[in-house]
């Protein structure tokens, strides 16, 4: 599909930027430093995504939930890509 190939060109293309795609899965009520919620409150189960810069503290908010690791990166490439 035309579409997931863009979204995997964009995806690829970003590792070698400042700021990488960065996707994870959170389970319900998960608490740590990444928590996707600002407040620090139980954040709902799903896949959450943001752009990062790896080995510094700057990124992106989390956006999420999404069902699945491929709607949570296809999110950031609507949101972030060109």
């Amino acid at each position: 599909e035309a579409a997931e190939a863009e979204l995997r060109e964009w995806f690829d293309s970003q590792s070698d930027e400042f700021m990488r795609p960065c996707v994870e899965y959170f389970t319900a009520g998960e608490f740590d430093s990444d928590n996707p919620n600002e407040e620090n409150e139980p954040c709902a189960a799903g896949w959450y995504a943001r752009l990062s810069a790896h080995g510094y503290m700057d990124c992106t908010e989390w956006q999420g939930p999404y069902a699945t690791e491929s709607e949570a990166a296809r999110g950031l490439f609507e949101t972030f890509g060109d």
